[in-house]
């Protein structure tokens, strides 16, 4: 299944795949529907995206976080996806790139 995707690299050199689905993460997102609740944003470590000698990775790298749209675009700021690991946060900057194509993705229509 294919998702829309977004690649960001966060203020320590860290590249993510963004990724956006509905809420069982199975189905692309149905853009007709224009519900940001609906809708689900997952964040993956990109580092070993693709490594077939990592079979429990995605193919979008280490899943480290998922959020519904709608709370993503409430915040300003930085997101922290996982607080015990230092790497793994979102400046501002990338999280303003993050929260305009969530917008984008949100609106479009097929």
């Amino acid at each position: 299944m294919t998702y829309p995707t977004l690649s960001i690299v966060n203020d320590r050199g860290r590249a993510f795949t963004v990724t956006i689905g509905d809420r069982n993460h199975f189905r692309p997102v149905n853009f007709a529907d224009g519900l940001p609740g609906n809708n689900i944003v997952a964040f993956y470590d990109a580092t070993h995206a693709g490594d077939l000698t990592r079979p429990t990775f995605q193919p979008h790298g280490q899943f480290v976080a998922d959020y519904y749209a709608e709370d993503l675009l409430e915040r300003a700021g930085g997101l922290d996806l996982r607080g015990h690991e230092p790497l793994w946060k979102v400046d501002a900057s990338a999280m303003l790139l993050v929260r305009d194509w969530v917008r984008l993705m949100i609106v479009r229509m097929p």
